[in-house]
């Protein structure tokens, strides 16, 4: 063995020895590859390389509650732009702005349906005199 190391380091190996540490070396990492990607080379760090059921079941429990949290965000953001397209609406109709209006309907009615949909339920729309938008008295 030692014959063989100084003879690689000085660089005198003849094409025979090449190809046996070569092949070698293949089959050590070949099999090496073999054994980490079945999963029988467990080492802290050095984890399989396919997902075990368990993981998958613990990532799958994970995304379902992002997305939990998202679609109760989308339902709340919902509801939010409902009340802005309805301040809107009521400031149209205070105005007596119909382009403006008829706009801020359509809006409404798309975010309404788009929170029927996330939610599975019509969502409160509050009226004007609720947001403290209405028409002002001129009498005094």
């Amino acid at each position: 063995m030692k014959e063989l190391f100084w003879t690689w380091v000085n660089g005198e190996m003849t094409p025979e020895q090449w190809r046996v540490i070569f092949r070698f070396c293949f089959v050590f990492f070949v099999s090496v590859h073999i054994i980490w990607s079945g999963g029988y080379f467990q080492v802290p760090g050095f984890p399989s390389g396919f997902a075990f059921a368990e993981d998958v079941q613990e990532v799958k429990g994970e995304i379902d509650e992002v997305a939990e949290e998202v679609h109760s965000l989308k339902t709340v953001l919902l509801r939010k732009d409902i009340e802005l397209a309805q301040q809107r609406v009521c400031q149209a109709a205070v105005d007596g702005n119909s382009p403006a209006m008829r706009y801020s309907v359509e809006l409404r009615n798309e975010l309404t349906r788009d929170f029927r949909e996330a939610a599975g339920r019509q969502p409160l729309i509050p009226t004007c005199e609720e947001l403290g938008i209405g028409y002002e008295d001129d009498d005094g």
